[in-house]
């Protein structure tokens, strides 16, 4: 998640959206209450998908992140990006 180029918060988005108090939570409850439900629902069935074992081919491009591939610990909060654009 970033704010202002700022990387705030990064895990998988249900993951985020297990901590009302996280950065995400708090951006996915600005949609509003039924949007936020379907957005967590969302969220959740690409989280049980992409961690049951043989599946990843299942999972639509457009579900799921490659990033958190990446990086090896989640959680990282402040950090600034830098672009060389």
């Amino acid at each position: 998640v970033l704010d202002s180029g700022r990387l705030k918060e990064f895990d998988e988005p249900h993951l985020l959206l297990q901590n009302r108090l996280s950065y995400f939570s708090r951006l996915v409850e600005q949609t509003g209450s039924i949007a936020a439900a379907e957005l967590a629902q969302t969220a959740r069935q690409a989280y049980i998908l992409r961690h049951r074992p043989h599946t990843h081919h299942l999972i639509p491009d457009s579900v799921r992140s490659h990033l958190s591939s990446y990086i090896p610990v989640s959680g990282f909060t402040d950090l600034q990006l830098v672009s060389n654009v």
